[in-house]
């Protein structure tokens, strides 16, 4: 689906859209994000914006190329 907003709730209704559209059976599901995790071991979990935030600095710097220097 398409959402230029992504905002949570647009994501959230989106997940249910899907569901509801293909009828998919998703109850005794202990946990969707798991299944999700295990097809894409690259995928973070997003929780406030500064979790978000730290957690994207957090797996990010060690790729970054930077030089920091002392004044």
């Amino acid at each position: 689906l398409e959402d230029s907003r992504e905002a949570a709730l647009d994501i959230f209704k989106n997940i249910i859209k899907v569901i509801d559209d293909h009828q998919l059976n998703i109850y005794n599901l202990t946990s969707i994000g798991a299944v999700l995790k295990d097809r894409l071991p690259h995928i973070l979990k997003g929780n406030c914006y500064a979790h978000v935030l730290h957690n994207g600095v957090k797996h990010a710097h060690d790729v970054l190329k930077s030089f920091i220097t002392t004044y």
